[in-house]
């Protein structure tokens, strides 16, 4: 059924024409892996390694959670959802070995087994229409149970759902007359909301807070019990010693100069120098005017990239790690390779 799967999107291809951020449409989230727990104790074992209550899941409710290791580090960040009376994570491929690795180390002990499902079933994700800030991200993410599929619909920005399906329900609704996205909107949607999933890149460098786990996302439940990091994550939430937080950026350029009429930046580039589009790992910088010059501005590295989403040449947003210590309020302007970023709340 897979190879019909793969077939249906050779004959169905994502769209090559750069359609507006709000588009419709379904996305083929092939980054995304699904694994399996099944077995005797499956939610007892997931609450002891996640950083979310697993007493709240239901087949009604999806869970968006952390796996950490024993220092309180982001090792996966994963959606946990029940379905066919199973549980099942979701979460990035690149991360998919390391998850694995980390939980067959504790499922020894266990009667339970994981597996992996990703030759089993498909996962898409609907654009319902316009990318808007999220309305109330405290609420849960509820799911629908259909024939061949479960449906997560997300509560941060009202118009997306994610489809854990069956290849044959896959291919039908691919086939359907629909703009096929690619991955760049259902990312777009994720920085819009101030969520991201780990990657291998940033995996147990990052404690969830500062992936913005907690607060908004809601991923941490401070309340549960114990589980594999929590002491360490539960002391730096309650001390205030989180030193870095994660922040959305929107940037733009010309699409055709692909310069930047702004001042030199820290690394004394000219204004008209060709720029490249923000990438994983760029530094971000901020600039501010010196009381004692006029005009004169001090420069201070305020964070890191650590995902991008461009749809619009030229136009994007992208989410840095940034620190908490650096205050924004009197910044002349904030920039990244030469690119005045404008500062997004959500």
């Amino acid at each position: 059924m897979q190879t019909e799967w793969t077939d249906c999107l050779a004959d169905n291809p994502v769209e090559d024409s750069n359609l507006p951020e709000s588009s419709k449409g379904i996305v083929n989230l092939e980054s995304l892996a699904v694994l399996h727990l099944q077995g005797h104790g499956a939610m007892e074992f997931l609450q002891g390694y996640v950083t979310c209550d697993m007493q709240k899941l239901s087949s009604t409710q999806a869970l968006f959670a952390a796996i950490c290791d024993i220092k309180g580090r982001a090792i996966a960040s994963l959606y946990i959802l029940e379905m066919n009376e199973q549980v099942c994570l979701i979460l990035h491929k690149s991360v998919l070995s390391l998850v694995t690795k980390h939980f067959q180390k504790y499922l020894m002990f266990s009667p339970c087994e994981l597996s992996d499902l990703n030759h089993e079933v498909v996962v898409l994700g609907r654009m319902e229409g316009e990318i808007s800030p999220p309305s109330n991200t405290s609420e849960p993410l509820s799911v629908k149970q259909i024939s061949g599929a479960a449906i997560i619909s997300f509560n941060d920005t009202q118009n997306r759902t994610m489809l854990i399906c069956e290849p044959q329900y896959a291919i039908h609704l691919w086939s359907e007359k629909h703009n096929h996205l690619d991955e760049r909107y259902w990312r777009l949607a994720d920085l819009k909301a101030g969520r991201i999933m780990v990657t291998e890149d940033i995996s147990q460098k990052y404690l969830p807070q500062t992936l913005n786990m907690s607060g908004e996302n809601t991923a941490i439940d401070f309340n549960k019990g114990c589980y594999l990091g929590q002491e360490i994550i539960a002391r730096v939430e309650h001390r205030g010693m989180v030193k870095r937080h994660l922040m959305i950026f929107q940037w733009q350029v010309d699409p055709d100069k692909k310069t930047n009429p702004q001042k030199p930046s820290v690394n004394h580039q000219s204004a008209d120098k060709p720029i490249d589009s923000p990438k994983f790992g760029d530094e971000l910088y901020i600039a501010s005017l010196s009381p004692n010059a006029n005009d004169a501005e001090t420069t201070t590295l305020l964070g890191t990239v650590v995902q991008t989403s461009e749809i619009i040449p030229g136009r994007g947003w992208i989410a840095a790690v940034c620190k908490t210590t650096v205050s924004l309020e009197d910044a002349a302007r904030i920039f990244v390779n030469n690119i005045p970023l404008i500062h997004a709340s959500f």
